[in-house]
């Protein structure tokens, strides 16, 4: 008697079908498993491509914050400047009154080197701003002050 799977009377085939079904069950396995390690990996490539472009839009955003950070600074400066003109303008001013006054200067004279001295610091105003408050290229990276550790040794 043949059985269907090649088997003879003899008893030599009796264990093929088993076998062959085992075998087709594993093989079945491991496609199963193969086909889920291919979605995961699928999923794993999006996953990266999707926190790829979160690090452009981080970098370009950070970029812009460092612009802005420094233009912020370079105005809080500028402020800070501005003030003590002022302030040593006051003084100047003052001085100049107290002068004009004790040194009996004639008016003329006075406000011709009064207007003189105003169109001076109108214009050191004028040049300190122009240096403090440039706009910064796009690219540009302030680069920290590196200490000489050398030196500390």
């Amino acid at each position: 008697m043949a059985n269907e799977f090649g088997g003879g009377p003899n008893g030599m085939g009796g264990q093929q079908p088993s076998t062959i079904g085992n075998v087709q069950l594993q093989v079945n396995e491991a496609v199963h498993a193969m086909k889920g390690n291919m979605q995961m990996m699928a999923e794993r490539d999006l996953q990266l491509h999707d926190m790829a472009s979160k690090t452009n839009d981080f970098v370009s955003s950070s970029s812009r914050f460092n612009r802005g950070a420094t233009q912020l600074r370079r105005h809080q400066e500028w402020q800070r400047k501005k003030l003590c003109l002022i302030v040593a303008g006051a003084i100047l001013a003052v001085c100049w009154a107290v002068a004009a006054y004790f040194l009996k200067v004639p008016l003329r004279v006075f406000l011709s080197i009064a207007a003189a001295a105003l169109v001076a610091f109108g214009l050191l105003i004028c040049v300190v701003e122009r240096c403090c408050l440039r706009e910064i290229p796009d690219g540009y990276q302030e680069k920290p002050v590196e200490t000489d550790s050398t030196a500390l040794d």
